[in-house]
């Protein structure tokens, strides 16, 4: 959040802000996903046998695969759906909110992850519904957009600093730092390769 904040003021390039913003949303995904899988092995007590780590592989697939179809087929339907507005420009933007919404409720529904479907809803429809909707529309869905961000990023932290003031944990300082080395490592495995590629595709 710092980072696109910074990126924000500095007005960096479109392509880098896109592809720290996505990778961010991706690795929340994710962990959401891997998250829920975890709290299913916990509950059944922690005994698994090698079958189970096949199940929670394919789980994993399953779950983030379908968010991501759901997504990616209410983008289409938004696309086609928004194409016979011409006469209605003003609902543009309330349509679009609908779909984007909607299409998360229906992922949650299956059990699938709703943050992927609602990321891929929004590429999608950033390449096929931007096309079909006015200008007008276009800026009310932005602006609109960046408000929910910065309202919503004020609550989380808002939440995360009284939990960490009210809220006694059991701190595994080992843990924390083989994690924050983890992320260091595949930040940098994953940086390098994306600085080479936009540097030679720029």
């Amino acid at each position: 959040v710092a980072v696109l904040a910074v990126f924000d003021v500095v007005h960096v390039n479109e392509v880098l802000h896109i592809i720290v913003e996505g990778e961010s949303l991706l690795n929340d995904a994710v962990s959401v996903v891997l998250y829920k899988i975890m709290g299913v092995i916990v509950d059944s007590g922690g005994q698994l046998e090698t079958k189970e780590y096949g199940v929670g592989f394919i789980a994993f697939l399953v779950i983030s695969g379908g968010g991501t179809l759901i997504g990616l087929l209410y983008a289409v339907i938004t696309a086609v759906f928004t194409r016979t507005l011409t006469h209605v420009r003003v609902v543009e933007p309330l349509v679009v909110f609908f779909f984007a919404y909607l299409s998360y409720l229906t992922a949650e529904l299956f059990h699938w992850s709703g943050i992927l479907a609602i990321i891929f809803c929004g590429f999608g429809m950033r390449h096929y519904v931007e096309e079909n909707i006015s200008r007008k529309s276009h800026t009310t869905i932005k602006y609109f957009m960046k408000m929910l961000a910065v309202i919503s990023e004020s609550v989380i932290f808002m939440f995360l600093g009284l939990a960490l003031c009210t809220v006694e944990f059991d701190i595994n300082w080992g843990f924390i730092g083989f994690s924050i080395i983890l992320c260091l490592f595949f930040r940098l495995l994953w940086w390098y390769p994306s600085y080479t590629f936009l540097t030679c595709s720029g």
